[in-house]
């Protein structure tokens, strides 16, 4: 049975890695774009407010194909679909789709407020899907999969954290590399990787990888299996992007990073609930545009997304326990 994201109201609280800009190409893209962001809901696939028909998309999960096309991901899930969307902005056709996590480890530690996994200090806000629990500070020394954003700090605002069962206790980590040693290791925020052999020579400050993990030295020292460098993907000029993440530099609001992406405004950017002065570092937005001749993201719109404790939501993802027609009830997770 397929689990869906139910959001509940109550009066509590509670990198997919970019690609990054790359190099522009010369020509169109005949409205072929990129968007990434929440996977929001299913029928279709919803991501940053567009339907996407998935009939004949290709699904991948962690590199590898999704056999179970849609039904293998879950609401909240930071995606990226390549493909093309409609005039009116709505619905779009997927050609691809693609997930992949963050973080995948054994929790150390757990409080009602933010977790902490291979030394990554793992935040939540009112819009994070919890899938398979209902409190954060429960799950210490479970294994968990987080996908979400990498903030200017290097922790990351998880959208989806999931637990997953012993067997998948495999751990990895993807991010970029902050620090590098003297002694064949290098640093993902407060994470130092040892490793016999990385790919190309030596690692370099900045360089986004995948690192699998052989063996958990310390909370925040490990030893790895497999290291892949992420490269930056290239975009034709005019290439639509749609991008939902956190501001992760901020020089002006003409010049800004989301997720990677370098982000110019001007005159004709329109802004969604806020304006240009609530921009800045961690903010989370969803931007709208197209690559210009320089590489940039050129903002035609700029939503600010913001969850404060008034418009704070917890939601479930769960498989449905038992259904009570007569009075409009189901139960999940003993809820």
């Amino acid at each position: 049975m397929k689990a869906f994201g139910q959001t509940i109201t109550v009066a509590l609280s509670l990198f997919l890695l970019s690609c990054g800009p790359g190099m522009v190409a010369e020509g169109g893209t005949g409205g072929t774009g990129i968007t990434t962001g929440t996977l929001q809901g299913y029928g279709s696939i919803f991501v940053n407010d567009v339907e996407y028909d998935v009939t004949d998309a290709v699904f991948l999960r962690n590199g590898l194909p999704a056999s179970n096309g849609e039904d293998d991901y879950s609401v909240g899930e930071v995606i990226t679909i390549r493909g093309k969307v409609s005039g009116d902005g709505k619905t779009g056709k997927a050609e691809e789709v693609v997930y992949k996590d963050l973080l995948k480890g054994q929790v150390t530690d757990a409080t009602p407020d933010y977790i902490r996994v291979l030394g990554q200090d793992v935040m939540v806000d009112g819009k994070t899907v919890f899938d398979g629990f209902t409190r954060l500070d429960r799950i210490q020394g479970r294994y968990v999969e987080v996908s979400g954003f990498t903030t200017a700090d290097g922790a990351i605002l998880a959208t989806n954290i999931k637990v997953k069962s012993e067997s998948e206790g495999e751990s990895e980590i993807s991010g970029l590399i902050t620090a590098v040693g003297s002694d064949n290791s290098f640093s993902i925020g407060s994470l130092v990787v040892e490793y016999s052999t990385f790919p190309g020579g030596t690692p370099g400050v900045g360089q986004v990888v995948e690192v699998k993990i052989d063996a958990v030295i310390s909370d925040d020292r490990v030893l790895a299996l497999e290291i892949e460098l992420v490269d930056s993907e290239e975009y034709e000029e005019e290439t639509r992007i749609e991008i939902e993440g956190l501001v992760t530099a901020f020089d002006s609001i003409t010049d800004f990073r989301v997720d990677g992406f370098r982000i110019t405004t001007d005159s004709d950017t329109r802004f969604e609930d806020g304006t240009s002065a609530d921009l800045g570092v961690d903010a989370r937005v969803q931007v709208k545009g197209d690559i210009d001749m320089d590489g940039f993201v050129h903002a035609k719109e700029i939503s600010i997304k913001v969850y404060t404790p008034d418009n704070e939501e917890v939601e479930v993802v769960a498989t449905i326990d038992d259904l009570n027609p007569g009075s409009s009830a189901f139960l999940i997770l003993g809820l």
